[in-house]
């Protein structure tokens, strides 16, 4: 687990000297993610850097050190884990290894095997970079489900047009040759759904690299060309040809052996270990699992709030308890809340608005003064049909295509005229007239995942926050799912693993893990366990009205059902209050009118109006406020 960065002149006019400074200085940008040691490798002849901070997981010595080189003088940088990375050791004729790192392996599988031909037998979570020297070919790969972040983009001009990537923003903002260009259509998305989704950054000419994709740049022609290595679509269709026909016990048998396999193996490593434990079905789960796998008692890290309609940490404890693991944990007050807030945008690096945020920093930070990785529960909701809003809107979704499309405008009208009238008279809540607005619009669509990013988006077509760009369109990444045979649960699962779990789970995680130097491993994430959760019927996962059916019977075998069993809370924070009181000063400086009006991003009247709705406790914005938060907190910070 790492950092890397670095960039391509195709008109080379600096001197060594100049190319290893700026490139160490866009290392020393990413410290944090890898604190251990910095490597450099320049080439002032062909104008091409690379530079790498460490953080020494696997084979801590100087063999595992990046930039490494092969043979041939070809090049690697690379951020990440390869779980299988020995077995995969066992693919190629080679027998002069110089250490156990999987740096190493990939380096040397690369050139044997081709980077395509690697990458599909590759079972991890990563982002690279390659130089291959026989071909002055560059290659930008990254994982499957997004867990590892990449940047790039060109920037400048004439001869100082230069190609940047990288993990993270930072270390692409240290370059002379950055514009800092803010998008305004990415601030637009932004303020709907909290992240900069998709293959967009907040600037223009800088984009991310999509999950399973890969950037072949041929130095001589300097025209990046993206393909798929992998497809999810692909896996949705194998599984849906291939089910698993077993019974539900058989499956809970086959799934507790999988994660058992998968657990044990996700916890090899050369440093200490623990892991992330909220006392939920997911977290609780792997540390299950953990404890039967490990000699020593597994240390965990849990968050605890003082208001109790949040608070989590009595329900992880418990379980830690009863699994017998070394538990520690850290109660988040009003003020410890109010201390991170300025730190949010450099740990973020572009925009970033999951209020969870908050308290995943937290117990990242708490982690890390005792281990260096971690395992967690992250992505079991979206694989076991965790989220209960996978049953809502399905519901929904089946009730409304029963009526034509003629009746359902009809019914739009009649809704849209009355939600009016309702709140005018105070029948209803602004916060309900609002929903209501949204299942209104819903009605006018003839495809669920336009429904899915009206129902799941915080600004309404009509509200017009961000200046100079046009309403919020549909901008997933990806098409109906109608044509795999899927329900619309699982279509909305395929939905979320494709936007809402590389987008914003797997950043927040990333992100605030690696602020700390802490690597975070994700288990569900195993391709093993995806390709098999892929493949099970859906009432094995939603039985009932029960979300994670199977899940909860394997984690019934080691944990009591009275210590799980209660409604899902999610790993949020009492947001609305505390920007009614303590974090009320704070907002107020970042969305002071004149301000609002000197930057031109964003309609102050519109701001304001939300914000004085929230505080009078006439309507609860709490979801689009913290999304204009960050915005602005980011803004100021970077700019």
């Amino acid at each position: 687990m790492c950092g890397f960065t670095g960039f391509f002149n195709p008109h080379p006019h600096l001197c060594d000297a100049e190319i290893v400074s700026i490139a160490r200085s866009m290392s020393q940008s990413i410290y944090n993610r890898g604190p251990d040691s910095c490597g450099l490798w320049t080439s002032a002849k062909d104008g091409l850097a690379f530079a790498h901070q460490r953080l020494s997981i696997l084979d801590p010595s100087p063999a595992g050190a990046q930039p490494m080189a092969s043979s041939t003088n070809s090049i690697l940088v690379f951020n990440g884990e390869i779980y299988n990375h020995f077995q995969l050791r066992q693919k190629v004729s080679y027998s002069c290894w110089t250490g156990t790192s999987d740096t190493e392996t990939l380096l040397t599988c690369f050139e044997a095997l081709g980077v395509v031909e690697t990458l599909k037998i590759c079972n991890g979570m990563f982002a690279f970079a390659f130089y291959d020297s026989r071909t002055r070919k560059l290659f930008l790969g990254r994982d499957r489900y997004g867990e590892k972040p990449l940047y790039y983009g060109w920037q400048g001009e004439g001869f100082k047009k230069t190609f940047l990537f990288g993990s993270d923003l930072s270390a692409l903002r240290k370059h002379p040759s950055f514009t800092a260009e803010i998008d305004p259509s990415s601030v637009h998305s932004f303020m709907g759904s909290g992240v900069v989704g998709g293959s967009n950054s907040i600037y223009k000419n800088i984009y991310k690299l999509l999950p399973g994709h890969l950037l072949t740049f041929d130095l001589s022609q300097q025209t990046p060309l993206i393909t798929p290595w992998f497809s999810f679509h692909s896996l949705l269709e194998q599984s849906h040809s291939d089910p698993f026909v077993g019974s539900l016990e058989q499956a809970t048998r086959s799934l507790h052996d999988l994660l058992l396999t998968v657990v044990r193996d996700l916890m090899i490593s050369d440093v200490p270990i623990g892991a992330f434990l909220s006392g939920g079905i997911d977290s609780s789960t792997i540390v299950a699992l953990m404890t039967s796998c490990m000699p020593s008692r597994v240390k965990t890290f849990s968050i605890g709030f003082d208001n109790l309609s949040y608070d989590e940490s009595s329900h992880a404890k418990a379980v830690a308890k009863h699994l017998g693991t070394d538990h520690h944990e850290l109660n988040i007050t009003n003020s410890l809340a109010q201390k991170i807030l300025p730190d949010l945008p450099a740990i973020y690096s572009e925009p970033f608005a999951d209020s969870s945020q908050i308290p995943t920093i937290f117990v990242s930070k708490l982690a890390s003064e005792r281990v260096k990785v971690v395992l967690s529960g992250d992505a079991g909701d979206e694989l076991f049909c965790g989220y209960t809003r996978y049953l809502y809107i399905s519901q929904f979704w089946r009730y409304i295509q029963r009526l034509p499309i003629s009746a359902r405008r009809i019914l739009y009208t009649a809704m849209s005229n009355t939600v009016p009238l309702l709140r005018s008279h105070n029948i209803i809540t602004a916060n309900y007239a609002r929903k209501l607005h949204k299942a209104a619009a819903v009605l006018t669509t003839e495809s669920l995942d336009n429904a899915y990013f009206m129902l799941t988006n915080h600004l309404s077509h009509h509200e017009h926050l961000v200046l100079a760009t046009s309403a919020i369109q549909p901008s997933i990444a990806s098409p109906c799912y109608s044509h795999n045979g899927l329900s619309a649960a699982e279509s909305l699962m395929a939905l979320d693993t494709l936007n809402y779990l590389p987008d914003d789970i797997l950043v927040k995680v990333d992100r605030a893990s690696m602020h700390f130097g802490l690597e975070a491993r994700v288990p569900f994430l195993d391709r093993r366990i995806v390709e098999f959760a892929w493949r099970l019927p859906l009432n094995y996962k939603l039985e009932s009205g029960i979300t994670k059916s199977i899940l909860r019977r394997v984690l019934y075998q080691y944990v009591p059902k009275y210590l799980v069993n209660r409604p899902k809370m999610g790993f949020g924070v009492p947001l609305a209050s505390w920007l009614r009181g303590p974090l009320r000063d704070w907002a107020e400086s970042l969305i002071n009118e004149s301000t609002l009006t000197s930057e031109g991003f964003l309609n102050s009247s519109l701001v304001r109006k939300y914000w004085e709705q929230h505080l009078s406790g006439h309507d609860n914005r709490q979801y689009l406020l913290w999304n204009i938060l960050m915005f602005q907190s980011w803004l100021h910070h970077w700019h």
